[in-house]
């Protein structure tokens, strides 16, 4: 099975290629503790529940997540409640899955892509 950051890299690259009009970036979510030469420093990244990739949609900014699952990977319920909480917003959130194997890995940054394309086409839709 490909691994959940190959996916995520490769629908990052597809995502922000120049003629389309998202941007995103990888987004770190939860705390690590850091030692260091100068002691324990805590860092913390997005909240539980945001999306690998953030970013939004031009020209009008619109706020866009995509969280991207292994082939067979499930949601949190942090990651739902942060889905309907910005479908609420009038934010785009996108669960996208990986192929099983290298092979497929084109054909499923496609289908992300198109599903993305078909989430922010309906959020326009909406008044």
């Amino acid at each position: 099975m490909i691994s959940e950051g190959v996916f995520q890299r490769a629908l990052e690259i597809a995502l922000n290629a120049p003629e389309r009009l998202t941007r995103v970036r990888r987004m770190n979510s939860g705390m690590a503790v850091i030692d260091g030469p100068r002691g324990r420093r805590v860092m913390r990244g997005a909240a539980a529940g945001t999306g690998d990739l953030v970013g939004y949609v031009a020209p009008d900014g619109l706020h866009l997540e995509i969280e991207a699952k292994a082939a067979r990977g499930r949601p949190s319920s942090a990651q739902r409640r942060r889905a309907a909480a910005l479908a609420r917003a009038g934010a785009v959130y996108v669960l996208v899955h990986g192929p099983e194997r290298e092979e497929e890995l084109e054909a499923a940054v496609e289908r992300a892509v198109d599903l993305v394309d078909a989430a922010i086409a309906a959020r326009r839709q909406r008044p």
